[in-house]
């Protein structure tokens, strides 16, 4: 009977050990792969420009929405989220941007079916 006992206490013995090859075999691979070298930015292309087409009131074709009316939204509303601009500010800067826009970019409703 003592020498079941010796057996069961190997075998749990080389069990543990495997266990533990396994694991530190896991940890050689996951440091390895995260060692692995990054591609440089100079080897991934960038993304490819797109310009934001809108609909010319003449004739369907292709026209460049206004960046700089584009970018002073992008810095109104950075200058809200930071805190350095007043609600009521933003909304009335918003407001004259609008407006400039509505007389550059007026929109063009096709006539209603049936008057």
């Amino acid at each position: 009977m003592r020498w079941v006992g010796r057996e069961v206490a190997e075998m749990i013995l080389v069990v543990y050990l495997v266990m533990m090859l396994a694991l530190l075999a896991a940890f050689v691979v996951g440091s390895r792969i995260s060692r692995r070298p990054e591609r440089s930015a100079a080897a991934v292309p960038p993304p490819p420009q797109m310009a934001h087409p809108a609909l010319s009131e003449a004739g369907g074709g292709v026209d460049v929405v206004d960046d700089d009316a584009e970018l002073a939204e992008i810095l109104l509303a950075n200058q809200l989220l930071i805190g350095a601009l007043p609600s009521v500010t933003y909304r009335r800067e918003m407001a004259a941007l609008a407006a400039q826009d509505a007389l550059r970019h007026p929109v063009v409703l096709p006539p209603e079916h049936g008057t």
